[in-house]
């Protein structure tokens, strides 16, 4: 039996439209930046306290972390069918287990290698699935301001070689406009009023810094410059605090310090 055309015209409609909504559905299920948000406000206080080298603070926001951690495993682990995504999992979990065990054992120096580790992974993994996240923004930002700082340090560089020196100041100039232009969703990265107004207070304090960067620049100055990038790190870390929940790290801590760090250590 045979369908008349409007029939089939209907049903090629309806077919369309179920195609789509099995699209978004399965779009919608595989976007995890939520569960990103979430572990990277319990991942930040952990990682801001092994660079102060306050591993006390440190072991207390670990039981923080760790609940967000296997939220996020939890939930999107096997989300998608990709090996890639899924050994990414499996490696940020073993990384984590290793910055639990060398924070436990105050060892700031391997915790901190361990965590920079878990950032990169993700970094990579939402590159790989074209995830757009802010906080990787931020991050090249950082990756063009380290490799312009270690090379302001060096005493030998001469002016055959400052052009190369003006070259990355003018790729950490350009990361830093990617950072300030680029839309921010105050509602997916839960940032109210206040914390929304710290941010962009945060972030002007860095433009000024920069600015005071390229003046150093201009004055072909290789001491000045040294002078001016060493004032980038501070300023950076202030803002990537704004996204860390300080407040829930202490919080979930004293809700359940009987508990061990051994115990949060990634089965």
């Amino acid at each position: 039996m045979s369908l008349n055309p409007i029939a089939m015209k209907t049903l090629l409609t309806l077919t369309i439209a179920s195609v789509i909504l099995c699209a978004n559905i399965n779009c919608q299920s595989v976007d995890a930046r939520k569960g990103m948000v979430h572990f990277d406000q319990a991942f930040l206080p952990v990682m801001m306290h092994v660079y102060k080298g306050d591993m006390y603070q440190a072991k207390k926001a670990v039981f923080y972390l760790d609940f967000q951690w296997q939220k996020l495993r939890n939930q999107y682990e096997f989300a998608r069918k990709e090996s890639q995504w899924r050994d990414a999992f499996q490696n940020i979990g073993e990384r984590l287990g290793d910055a639990y065990a060398a924070i436990d054992g105050n060892n700031a120096k391997i915790a901190f290698a361990q965590l920079e580790q878990v950032k990169d992974e993700f970094i990579t993994l939402r590159e790989r699935f074209g995830i757009d996240y802010y906080l990787d923004y931020l991050y090249d930002f950082q990756a063009a301001t380290n490799t312009l700082m270690e090379t302001s340090e060096d005493e030998m560089i001469c002016l055959l070689q400052w052009e190369d020196l003006e070259q990355m100041a003018l790729e950490t100039n350009q990361a830093w406009q990617d950072v300030r232009f680029q839309p921010i969703d105050v509602e997916l990265y839960e940032l109210d009023i206040e914390k929304a107004s710290l941010l962009k207070a945060k972030m002007q304090v860095m433009t000024t810094v920069i600015n005071n960067l390229n003046k150093a620049i201009d004055s072909a100055n290789r001491a000045e410059v040294a002078k001016a990038c060493k004032k980038i790190e501070p300023a950076f870390v202030e803002i990537l605090w704004v996204f860390g929940n300080f407040d829930a790290s202490a919080t979930y801590y004293a809700d359940n310090k009987s508990e061990s760090i051994g115990n949060q250590i990634i089965r």
